[in-house]
């Protein structure tokens, strides 16, 4: 798995393409291929866009407040770790779905808690976290698209932005 910690500027396209996910998250019992960025320390930055590419897994680790830009899953897995609050600049957009019409897999973009420091675990008490973002699942997919809150029976999500199902295409939400 590669990991990424620091200060990450973003400044114009940034394509993270991840295949065969180690922990089903994608769908897939192979090898542990995830791309993880900042579970140890620092911040993404910059107006740059962020292209998820493959069936694979890539987890960001926290809160994406600084960084501007837009966030295309075209396939597999997004995972979202944030401390209670806003998780996500307002400005930008997730864009969700193959923009070719090709993939066919299960596309899946989920917010999981954080409590304590930066290097401690996951679920935790009471929290409440915001997609401050619009979503737009693109027209014609092929593919499931899922958003989901892991596992975490006192915390609430909330969208405060606005929410676009693309023309004949799956989207469900679930916990």
């Amino acid at each position: 798995q590669a990991t990424l910690d620091g200060h990450i500027n973003v400044i114009g396209d940034w394509t993270l393409h991840s295949e065969n996910a180690g922990y089903l998250d994608a769908g897939n019992a192979t090898t542990n291929t995830d791309i993880l960025i900042n579970p140890n320390a620092g911040g993404l930055y910059g107006s740059g866009d962020i292209i998820k590419t493959g069936n694979g897994n890539i987890r960001f680790y926290q809160n994406l407040r600084e960084w501007t830009g837009d966030l295309h899953i075209h396939d597999g897995f997004v995972g979202l770790q944030s401390y209670q609050t806003s998780m996500l600049n307002t400005d930008g957009v997730i864009y969700i779905g193959d923009p070719n019409a090709v993939e066919t897999s299960l596309t899946r973009l989920r917010v999981e808690p954080r409590y304590g420091n930066n290097t401690i675990s996951l679920d935790s008490g009471f929290q409440t976290i915001e997609i401050a973002r619009d979503i737009i699942v693109l027209d014609g997919l092929s593919q499931e698209v899922r958003v989901e809150l892991a596992s975490s029976p006192e915390t609430f999500l909330t969208f405060s932005g606005n929410l676009h199902v693309g023309d004949n295409s799956n989207f469900t939400t679930d916990s």
